[in-house]
């Protein structure tokens, strides 16, 4: 994390100590959940959390699409199968599996592309990709599937693209990561190109707050600090870039 003496470039502006002490809190309530979450979980599947994967369950696909899926991903790896050995073991009997990152060059073939319709994609990942523009988020697509991720489609909340995965919402089953988890990464959330922090986000944090210290200052409120919202139904902050 950004030490808080780093001096911004924003009209010669400092980042306040607050600002990282309040990240920092945020940081250590996500390890927290994230070592709930990976603790619960079977130990392949926890694994492949750690690394660059996905952990699909056969209720979050429609169910002939799991089944086409996980076959012929089988298939496709069956080539490296010593390398493979312990990801492939239970595939066919079980109800869940695990897929490196470079499975999205399975999902690009015909054979799932064919079942990959309009109806199976929200229409906010509609209108953030394109709907020719499939092969970029055929991924996001499928963990879409999952109760879990909610979408900021309204003119007030984030931008379409944006993706609130709360693991621990009752039916949430699938868990999507895209690069490995540190200590300052948050495993609950996603947004497709952008999984850190960057400086135009914290300036605009940094504004919103001087801008919320004004406000509280003219009706004489107690001012919220940002460990406070997290009671309340906000998007999450993204961790700071390194």
């Amino acid at each position: 994390m950004s030490s808080p003496t780093y001096q911004s470039e924003w009209e010669d502006q400092s980042v306040p100590h607050w600002f990282y002490q309040d990240l920092a809190e945020l940081h250590r309530q996500k390890r927290e959940k994230q070592a709930t979450l990976i603790g619960g979980l079977p130990t392949s599947c926890a694994q492949a959390l750690h690394t660059h994967g996905i952990w699909m369950k056969h209720n979050v696909l429609p169910k002939e699409f799991f089944k086409r899926l996980k076959f012929e991903a089988f298939d496709y790896f069956v080539g490296q199968r010593d390398k493979n050995k312990r990801l492939l073991s239970n595939w066919h009997k079980s109800q869940s599996f695990t897929l490196p990152l470079h499975y999205t060059n399975l999902l690009r073939q015909p054979f799932l592309q064919s079942a990959i319709t309009d109806c199976f994609i929200p229409m906010p990942l509609q209108y953030a990709a394109g709907r020719k523009a499939k092969p970029e988020y055929e991924l996001e697509a499928m963990a879409q599937c999952a109760p879990s991720f909610a979408f900021g489609a309204d003119k007030n909340s984030s931008a379409p693209f944006a993706i609130d995965h709360n693991a621990e919402t009752p039916g949430a089953t699938a868990l999507l990561f895209l690069e490995n988890i540190t200590a300052e990464d948050g495993t609950l959330f996603y947004i497709p190109g952008s999984h850190r922090m960057t400086e135009s986000r914290i300036y605009w944090e940094y504004q919103r707050r001087l801008e919320e210290e004004n406000q509280e200052e003219e009706y004489e409120v107690p001012m919220t600090r940002l460990s406070d919202l997290q009671e309340l139904d906000l998007p999450p902050l993204l961790p700071l870039a390194r």
